[in-house]
């Protein structure tokens, strides 16, 4: 008996192990327009659903309320969604006491996502941590990141880009912080997922050879070039930079409007796929 299960063992072919894989769903930046994105962009089926911010234009009861609402039809198709605040979320609540002072302000009023403010979480065997927009933050120069991004996670969210990173305006740098730059610099995370840049919604991507592939997607109308960037620095650590700001900037957009230029959704929600391998968790968007 013992010979016959050594001989087995020894000429049964080796099953290649199956890999691990996620696919996650980045939103940002729907500013009310979440009921109308997928009458122009289909979003996919995954595993994840991560917001990143602004959901709203000024954060009312009524506005959190409609996002709310639509974040529950989702739970149907997408069993783990999680989300953050963005600047545009905190306009009104800043002048309310609670929304200082309790986390339960917001987690209630967003109760059907799982809501980081300033925490991790473990979803899939992913590492996680968001960083939420704070009442008070500039929203040109947001700061207040020191300490804030521990070691060890795969993916970080937060609602501004870090310095350098698809937030090139025009002619000159709005919206991102040092601060964040140089917390990344030290945690290291593989991902980070952003938007509040809507003219620098892009996609940064490391090659083979540790140079990023990519750049910004947005463009102000019909035949436009896409808006200017810079790549991050060679040594930046982050293996894939998602800033997926899906409304437009309408100010910008005038020359090919009359007059004024409605709010839109103008990008799909970006698909991300997380493979489990022997060096750890690995990550390319598919588009």
């Amino acid at each position: 008996t013992t010979t016959s299960e050594t001989t087995s063992s020894t000429t049964s072919p080796t099953k290649p192990q199956s890999r691990k894989v996620v696919r996650i769903l980045h939103l940002s930046d729907t500013h009310n327009l979440h009921n109308t994105i997928e009458s122009k962009f289909p979003m996919p089926p995954a595993d994840i659903l991560l917001h990143t911010g602004d959901f709203t234009n000024f954060g009312t009861d009524a506005e959190l309320a409609s996002a709310n609402k639509w974040l529950g039809q989702l739970k149907k198709r997408y069993k783990h969604i999680i989300g953050l605040l963005g600047n545009h979320d905190w306009i009104h609540p800043e002048k309310v006491k609670a929304a200082w002072k309790h986390h339960s302000y917001w987690r209630k009023r967003l109760s059907n996502a799982h809501l980081l403010l300033s925490e991790n979480t473990t979803v899939m065997g992913l590492n996680i941590h968001g960083e939420s927009w704070k009442g008070g933050q500039s929203h040109g120069r947001p700061e207040g990141f020191v300490g804030k991004i521990p070691h060890g996670i795969d993916i970080l969210l937060t609602h501004p880009p870090a310095a350098g990173t698809l937030d090139w305006c025009l002619s000159n740098a709005w919206g991102s912080s040092h601060e964040l730059f140089h917390e990344i610099m030290k945690a290291k995370p593989k991902v980070h997922l952003f938007g509040h840049d809507h003219e620098q919604r892009g996609l940064w991507q490391k090659g083979p050879g540790g140079s990023y592939v990519g750049g910004v997607e947005y463009s102000n109308g019909p035949g436009a070039k896409v808006f200017p960037t810079h790549a991050p620095p060679k040594n930046y650590p982050v293996e894939l930079i998602s800033n997926n700001a899906m409304m437009n900037m309408p100010k910008y957009e005038l020359w090919h409007c009359k007059k004024w230029c409605p709010s839109s959704i103008v990008g799909p929600a970006r698909l991300i796929i997380a493979t489990q391998t022997e060096d750890g968790w690995q990550f390319h968007s598919e588009r």
